[in-house]
């Protein structure tokens, strides 16, 4: 089996706060000897695979190349060092291993990959954490395992699914797919005329990137690119397990398409008739542009493995339909919008930055329309409805998060406690933002806003007890007379 060699090259990876992002350089991978066909395991391989116990979990286990990455590992039941296996590279944005590789797990132990998922891949971070940690999967993985040269796969969420596409394209010929969930690419990166990589993107339909996925659909399309997508109910985040063991499912039948795995049948014609289900539920819901998509995403899948001109028959019957050109129509006038929006808090953010107090939250509040999109969200128009959704996720994010965060870094807390307030009205029914309120208090030294912000966040979602009392942010709170009254209302 070829082995795989580091070639450093520059790469800008954007954090996802647009506004307050700075370039990071990002030193990809490629992999010597593609034209080679996968051989069995060394004896090294052989040997460090042995600890490993087919069908379960390794929770963590420190990376035979580097000491300070960890890792944690999955291997089929059906394991043996006597062949190649195909491989999948998870990178959480928070460093969950064990939380993101068991999302796989299921379709990794049904088609017989191994998965391999770090503890030290980060999103937003202003070093390159993600550069060593795909480095040492890639270098345990030819430790541990006979693993398949030609059929590398990587996925990652938000940011870790943008810093895929360099890593990807620095891998050519030995990354057969990317798995790429809410995030799209590297806001400096295009794609070329060409995609040497099967492409599945997830996102949710509340995701504030659901415009940026939906539009490297689209990009996607119109290059020809081997590529399909899936949406799912909820926030900003991983795909549920079922829906990321469809795209493991779809992958491997790419890889039979391609001839780059052996041809199944009984698999095969269980994914054709579960891809015409899904297109005709869509097409008996009445939804036409989702219909219409879904027979098409079949003829294109299962073109060359069998007769797809039904399928094909059926898509260009529904794109004559004028309510699949309705619904076309609307939804690019949507993701305009959504893209307007971002430019709208661009401005607003210019004119926080250009002020010596912080914003009051009135203005604020009309400057990015967040009584008309709360209203539009809790519509029955189901489009404008999520579309609302996802201008309000967008804000609140940075209001919540991105923002606060690095105002309490410079050490301007009011400003600081300004965006945080905001974020409570956007979404009032979130604890985060009271949870940060609160600790916020507490490191200013202002008790009374201290107790009445956890007061709402414990009304708002669940408490970690243990962590509350034993976090040193809390500290300057454990002497005031309200603590105890508090955490015992907690404990009861």
């Amino acid at each position: 089996m070829s082995k795989l060699v580091w070639v450093a090259t520059q790469c800008l990876v954007v954090s996802l706060v647009w506004v307050l992002s700075a370039p990071v350089d990002v030193a990809a991978a490629q992999v010597a000897d593609t034209d080679k066909a996968p051989q069995a395991a060394t004896q090294e391989a052989k040997g460090a695979a042995g600890a490993m116990a087919p069908g379960t979990v390794t929770p963590k286990v420190t990376s035979l190349d580097d000491p300070n990455q960890q890792l944690a590992f999955y291997v089929p039941s059906a394991y043996t060092a006597e062949r190649s296996w195909p491989v999948l590279f998870v990178m959480d944005p928070r460093g969950r291993a064990e939380m993101a590789l068991e999302l796989f797990r299921p379709a990794a132990e049904e088609h017989g990959w191994i998965v391999l998922s770090s503890y030290q891949t980060r999103s937003d971070s202003n070093d390159d954490p993600n550069t060593p940690a795909l480095k040492a999967m890639l270098g345990d993985a030819q430790k541990r395992f006979a693993i398949d040269s030609r059929r590398i796969y990587l996925t990652g969420m938000s940011g870790t699914s943008k810093v895929c596409w360099p890593f990807a394209r620095m891998l050519e010929g030995n990354v057969a797919g990317v798995i790429g969930v809410a995030g799209a690419m590297p806001p400096n990166m295009t794609l070329d005329d060409r995609v040497p990589f099967a492409y599945f993107g997830i996102t949710s339909d509340h995701d504030f990137n659901f415009r940026e996925m939906r539009e490297l659909r689209h990009a996607l399309q119109q290059l020809g690119a081997v590529h399909n997508f899936g949406v799912f109910e909820g926030p900003h985040g991983w795909a549920p397990q079922a829906l990321s063991g469809q795209a493991v499912a779809w992958l491997e039948l790419i890889a039979m398409r391609d001839g780059l795995a052996p041809h199944r049948d009984e698999f095969i014609d269980a994914q054709l008739a579960a891809a015409r289900a899904r297109a005709e539920q869509a097409e008996a819901g009445g939804d036409w542009l989702a219909a219409y998509e879904a027979f098409d995403q079949a003829a294109r899948d299962f073109d060359r493995l069998r007769d797809v001109s039904t399928l094909r028959a059926k898509a260009d019957a529904l794109a004559e339909r004028g309510e699949v050109r309705s619904l076309r129509d609307r939804e690019r006038k949507l993701l305009r919008d959504e893209r307007q929006y971002r430019e709208s808090i661009q401005r607003w953010l210019n004119q926080v930055a250009a002020r010596s107090t912080p914003m009051p939250a009135k203005r604020s509040m009309v400057m990015l329309q967040i009584a008309s999109l709360q209203e539009d969200a809790a519509g029955s128009d189901r489009q404008a409805a999520q579309s609302a959704q996802r201008r309000l996720e967008t804000i609140f994010v940075q209001t919540a998060f991105y923002l606060p965060s690095a105002y309490r870094e410079r050490q301007d807390l009011e400003r600081a406690q300004a965006v945080l307030e905001l974020a409570t009205r956007i979404k009032p029914e979130s604890a985060w933002p009271y949870w940060q309120l609160a600790s916020l208090h507490a490191e200013r030294g202002t008790s009374d806003g201290a107790f009445e912000a956890l007061r709402a966040a414990a009304e708002r979602g669940p408490v970690d007890l243990e962590r509350l009392k034993r976090d040193p942010q809390w500290l300057p709170l454990h002497e005031d007379e309200r603590w105890q009254s508090f955490v015992a209302s907690l404990d009861g």
